[in-house]
């Protein structure tokens, strides 16, 4: 069998990023920016004013103190949107002193060297401006090109579109970008035991159980920003199957089935695989997830994951959700990982790499993990008792607490208030 790794660095062999399209800035969110976007202007495109107050020549309040307030004539007034207006030449002169009303993001007026907050200023009775104290060169006042020159890179290709590139790309006048595509997948559930689509009233007969693995796939692919373009179940049945990969294969980009991908009887999923497309590799040396399956019908990935809901999750965590943020263009695909301390024993019999659900906390400078008692295949009560995936190595025996292990975390981490974002 292969490794975990051997396995995921075959499948992001094959996981090529999908061929850029131009979308409108409004779509772009959540998607992944395929070209460098230059500046085509400074940024900001004129010196404009920090600050609600009152632009000046600083050589003329350079002396103005709290006692000793400095008095200058109001000559105007500028404020956001109007055109820059002139200082009068000859400073010096009393005739030619004044200070001109700024309003916040207003163009600095030609001759200002600097502008006062109105709070450091009051009115006189004769509507003169008093200035109780100077300012430095620039002061209050944002250059042009302050936050970027023409020329130079906004957003560099390969960067997640997040609300603040949005803010950048609209600063720069893009109202359209080209980004990688969300992949499209179809998701496939398998069983005659398994009781779906679920209606109010809906009970279960002998031996049946409720679609568990459809709603969660779906979940984790909204979740991940992947399009769902349809998911249906299927019966255990041969030709049935084969027949709806067929027809499934050219409309998207991967296909993600649930169950079926074992040695029993009525397990049809590999066996309609190999006569329609290719398998790359079936069963890798994890677990929960050992019996899962990679590989083609035509251009489209195929993920053949177990049937039990504990073993999708994992596998679809491993292998199909770090494959789908390939073809979207993201260069970091993986979960982030910590070294945690395990608060209780973790047994692990040597042989398969195992994934063991674990509720993680981060206190100060170290992240704790507290594993679930329940670790079977089978046990959906360990994913909600759980935020991450403790990694034990193939070749550990049994790990006692105290220990430190490598922590896959899926989710946010809380520690007093603060959140660690999952950077996925």
């Amino acid at each position: 069998m292969l490794t975990v790794d051997e396995a995921l660095a075959q499948i992001l062999a094959e996981a090529r990023p999908l061929p850029p399209v131009e979308v409108p800035l409004d779509e772009a969110l959540g998607r992944v920016l395929a070209h460098d976007v230059v500046a085509g202007f400074d940024l900001p495109p004129f010196p404009n004013s920090a600050v609600d107050g009152f632009a000046v020549r600083i050589d003329e309040i350079r002396a103005a103190s709290p006692a000793a307030p400095v008095a200058l004539p109001l000559i105007g007034e500028i404020r956001a949107g109007d055109a820059p207006l002139h200082f009068p030449a000859g400073a010096g002169s009393p005739s030619e002193s004044g200070c001109m009303r700024i309003m916040t993001g207003a163009p600095i007026p030609d001759g200002a060297t600097g502008v006062v907050m109105k709070e450091d200023v009051s009115v006189s009775p004769d509507g003169m401006i008093l200035f109780h104290a100077g300012v430095s060169a620039g002061e209050n006042i944002r250059s042009q090109g302050q936050d970027i020159r023409s020329g130079e890179i906004a957003v560099p290709a390969g960067h997640l579109i997040r609300p603040s590139e949005i803010a950048m790309l609209a600063c720069v006048g893009q109202t359209s970008v080209r980004t990688f595509p969300r992949p499209q997948i179809a998701i496939f559930t398998t069983g005659d035991e398994v009781v779906t689509p679920v209606s109010p009233g809906t009970s279960l007969g002998p031996g049946q159980i409720f679609n568990s693995n459809g709603p969660m796939i779906r979940a984790m692919a909204a979740a991940s920003g992947f399009g769902v373009a349809f998911s249906r179940h299927l019966p255990d049945d041969l030709d049935r199957t084969i027949e709806e990969f067929q027809q499934a294969a050219p409309q998207v980009h991967a296909i993600v089935s649930c169950g079926g991908v074992s040695v029993g009887e009525h397990d049809h999923v590999r066996t309609a695989v190999e006569r329609i497309g290719e398998i790359r590799f079936w069963r890798v040396a994890v677990k929960p997830g050992k019996p899962v399956m990679f590989g083609r019908i035509g251009e489209c990935l195929f993920f053949g994951l177990p049937g039990n809901p504990v073993s999708s999750l994992v596998s679809f965590e491993l292998f199909v959700r770090p494959a789908l943020l390939r073809m979207a263009g993201h260069e970091r695909v993986s979960r982030p990982r910590v070294r945690s301390r395990l608060l209780a024993p973790l047994p692990h019999r040597p042989g398969r790499e195992e994934y063991a659900r674990v509720m993680t906390t981060r206190h100060g400078d170290e992240f704790v993990s507290v594993p679930d008692p329940g670790q079977a295949s089978h046990m959906v009560s360990s994913l909600v008792a759980s935020n991450s995936l403790a990694v034990i190595p193939s070749e550990a025996g049994s790990l006692p607490a105290g220990v430190r292990v490598d922590v896959l975390l899926m989710e946010a981490i809380e520690d007093e208030g603060r959140r660690t974002e999952d950077g996925g």
